[in-house]
């Protein structure tokens, strides 16, 4: 729990982000104490009727498959209970390398049996609560950071001016230009036959009279 418990360093120190952090850190902490109170009831279950002996390598063989798959599931719910307190109080997880809960994959020492490996599950996990609660308490007592300080503490990035772009200029249609007709010329009026001039002259003309020699 070395990760975890320099997470919490920071929020004794004031460098955790508000009290958002600070409840969720507790709220995962104390779910980590409720796996463990199960997991320590999966082996009081055991020691209650422990059945045949196993051999003497597995610790499996002594507990059975069953309690071993439910130990594994609470293993792993406590984890991520682990991972979250730790990320909430500013930690990182990828320390996170102690397990919490004692699973049944382990061997049996030389001279040992299930019953007493039973027992010793349970004295490391009523030892990994006492830490747990100390590091509750911890997280509780750190002093309380008021939201402005933490405004100042923490000051907003700079957004950076977003260059504005020229409205696009909808394209202008070109006008269509009215192709001009070309007006119709006015036909000349048909000139008068040069005939019937001739013959109107000889109309409007007197006869003129010869004159006769007098015999």
């Amino acid at each position: 729990m070395h990760y975890l418990t320099r997470a919490i360093t920071q929020i004794e120190q004031g460098k955790a982000h508000g009290e958002v952090n600070r409840k969720q850190a507790i709220a995962c902490l104390e779910a980590v104490i409720a796996a463990c109170a199960e997991a320590s009831k999966v082996w009081q279950g055991y020691l209650a009727s422990p059945g045949a002996p196993g051999d003497k390598w597995s610790v499996l063989s002594w507990v059975g498959a069953e309690r071993a798959k439910l130990l594994h599931e609470i293993g792993l719910e406590a984890r991520t209970q682990m991972m979250q307190a730790s990320l909430g109080s500013g930690g990182n997880s990828a320390g996170l390398e102690d397990a919490i809960i004692e699973l049944a994959y382990g061997q049996v020492k030389e001279g040992e049996t299930g019953q007493d490996v039973a027992k010793l599950a349970i004295q490391r996990m009523q030892e990994r609560v006492q830490a747990i609660r100390k590091l509750i308490a911890r997280i509780e007592a750190a002093p309380h950071i008021p939201t402005k300080s933490m405004k100042t503490a923490m000051p907003a990035a700079k957004k950076k001016p977003v260059a504005q772009k020229a409205p696009k200029k909808k394209p202008t249609l070109a006008k269509k230009t009215a192709k001009k007709t070309p007006a119709k010329k006015k036909s000349a009026a048909p000139k008068k036959s040069s005939g019937k001039l001739a013959s109107k002259k000889k109309a409007g003309s007197k006869p003129s009279k010869k004159k006769g020699k007098k015999k």
